[in-house]
């Protein structure tokens, strides 16, 4: 099953359960954030990130919070400028600067794989499909070898 998401493409990467500040001050990105604040209170503000390949994450008119365009920075075929694979993040603190953007803090929930880019709105939106997470082989054996090393890890801050 696929969905389809607003992307924030960034030059690194997000992982399920890790949290992003970000300064959002690129018209498209305002935009971007505008339609998540939009959305009913109770209602998930998700979004994708997805690391940059080939590109940069700012555009030289967006630094000015100037409309760079969904494209700008990026080439002219975003499949081939971003990783193929990304991770939805939830915008729980959303809160509007004076005069114009945004400070927001998100989470990393789940991975995605890119099926599609479209460019024809203010920003990149994408259709995607989940990457479900598989378990390791063998972590399980670790834990205990681990919690000895950290309790005697302990033990010697401890003195």
């Amino acid at each position: 099953m696929t969905d389809r998401l607003p992307l924030f493409p960034l030059s690194s990467a997000l992982f399920p359960g890790l949290v992003l500040p970000l300064n959002v001050f690129e018209e498209r990105y305002r935009a971007l954030v505008g339609d998540l604040t939009a959305l009913p209170e109770d209602a998930p503000r998700r979004f994708g990130v997805v690391a940059i390949k080939r590109g940069q994450e700012i555009s030289p008119t967006g630094q000015d919070g100037l409309d760079a365009g969904p494209l700008a920075g990026l080439g002219d075929d975003p499949m081939e400028a971003l990783y193929g694979y990304g991770c939805v993040a939830d915008a729980a603190g959303i809160a509007e600067r004076d005069g114009g953007g945004y400070e927001l803090v998100a989470t990393g929930i789940q991975r995605f794989r890119l099926v599609s880019v479209d460019a024809s709105g203010p920003y990149l939106t994408a259709e995607v499909e989940d990457v479900p997470d598989e378990a390791g082989q063998g972590a399980g054996a670790l834990v205990t070898e681990v919690v000895r090393t950290f309790t005697a890890y302990q033990k010697r801050l401890a003195g």
